[in-house]
């Protein structure tokens, strides 16, 4: 008799939650669009906390991830302590300045990419500073291990401490450095996209292509929305801290070579996808291909949303912050790269476009070369998750159950294989990864 099929783990998000928050910045966006006046960078902070509040409001109320064991907060009486909550405020203070002093001296992105993130922050700044500081308190009174990497940082600064655990900094450190590093740029192309969209009025439309464009901004609009959220709310109340960042140097290059300023050098000069001709002229010119191009470029932007969306409040480039197995990674490991790619070679269309064959050939090998990043990025994700038995549980699970199964069977190479020491980890079911922040 044949043994039962592994059964996938719980997910750490809840994928309705995620849909209503998805849902509430659909619907914040329709109305905030009718009040054009409005500062962009305020409807971009709008529509941020539409998406955020109902998720984080729903996770406490009806899932309290704030008990889950992960989180780090004790169920226990408080034992409050002002001084050390005073040091991790320092230890907090310290690492904005260092974020800010960052893009101050070495300009990775232009100016006007970082006024959107630096307006905001001065106009919130009172606000934020003492919102932090009320969090910290009552986190602090609460949690299992309270000597986190804010402390250390604080306590180094003030003289508390000589010894610090280099391990866990090293973690905390580098979370700091993703999110100082992708949270401006990303809030730009959000406040920009708020800026370049189309007035709802001129949505209603018989043309095809157009109404396709719309959707298309609507989608990368709640996209970015996700994301900026997700690096906002590093926060242990919502179980939705930092618990690991990927130790690995080629992790790193092969993500940040999908964002500026490194991906305007190697996949837009170098290994550069384009055309020449915009995908929306392209297709125009084949008009028996257009309205099933048209529905597999909407399918795979919004399952690129969907995966994107079922991280909720916790998305987040090279961090471990918990298993999602919700959504479509019921079905398969890496559905947001998946969709991505067949996203780009639909938009890159260099088969179809009106250019010449060294163009379409160029073209061809960027895009071959962009397939290969995202795989490594994959695989680079799977390297680092090795250390969450939750993740080992999870992809062993989907070799048998997911919806690449039968191409497993076909190609095991490709199935999903742990280190030894990771299939060990997984027979003992209160391994976790030990939080960072």
């Amino acid at each position: 008799m044949a043994s039962p099929p592994p059964e996938i783990p719980k997910s750490v998000t809840t994928g309705w939650i995620n849909l209503v928050g998805l849902a509430s910045a659909t619907a914040a966006f329709f109305v905030v669009a009718q009040a054009p006046t409005t500062p962009v960078i305020w409807v971009a902070f709008a529509l941020m906390c539409a998406y955020a509040v109902p998720i984080a409001v729903l996770e406490l109320a009806l899932k309290r991830v704030h008990r889950n064991a992960s989180s780090g907060i004790t169920p226990s009486a408080p034992r409050y302590d002002i001084l050390r909550s005073i040091t991790k405020f320092i230890g907090l203070i310290t690492m904005l300045g260092a974020v800010i002093g960052f893009h101050a001296l070495f300009r990775v992105y232009p100016t006007q990419d970082l006024m959107p993130a630096v307006g905001l922050l001065i106009h919130l700044a009172p606000v934020l500073l003492v919102i932090s500081f009320l969090y910290i308190f009552w986190v602090d009174a609460r949690m299992t291990q309270p000597h986190d990497g804010y402390w250390q940082i604080g306590a180094w600064l003030t003289r508390q401490l000589c010894q610090v655990e280099y391990a866990g900094l090293r973690h905390f450190l580098l979370g700091w450095v993703i999110k100082g590093f992708f949270l401006p740029i990303m809030f730009s192309y959000l406040v920009n996209t708020i800026a370049g969209s189309a007035p709802i009025s001129t949505w209603a439309t018989q043309d095809l292509v157009t109404l396709t464009r719309h959707l298309m901004m609507l989608a990368l609009l709640l996209e970015l929305i996700v994301v900026c959220v997700g690096y906002t709310l590093t926060l242990r109340l919502f179980d939705a801290h930092i618990r690991t960042t990927n130790p690995a140097l080629w992790g790193w290059v092969v993500t940040l070579v999908c964002y500026p300023p490194f991906n305007a050098v190697i996949t837009g000069q170098i290994f550069s996808r384009d055309t020449g001709v915009p995908w929306h002229e392209t297709i125009q010119a084949y008009p028996l291909l257009a309205g099933p191009w048209l529905a597999l470029l909407l399918l795979s932007f919004g399952i690129w949303v969907w995966a994107t969306a079922s991280f909720g409040l916790r998305w987040s480039n090279l961090t471990n912050r918990g298993v999602v197995t919700c959504g479509p990674y019921r079905w398969m490991k890496h559905p947001d790269y998946m969709s991505k790619v067949v996203f780009f070679w639909l938009t890159s269309a260099p088969f179809l476009a009106a250019v010449p064959i060294q163009t379409k050939i160029a073209a061809t090998a960027g895009m071959i070369v962009v397939t290969m990043i995202y795989f490594g990025r994959a695989k680079a994700e799977e390297l680092h998750m090795y250390e969450d038995p939750d993740y080992v549980r999870y992809a062993t699970a989907l070799n048998t159950r997911g919806l690449c199964a039968p191409l497993y069977r076909v190609f095991p190479a490709l199935a999903y294989s742990a280190p030894n020491h990771a299939l060990q980890a997984v027979s003992q079911p209160n391994v976790r990864p030990v939080p960072a922040e």
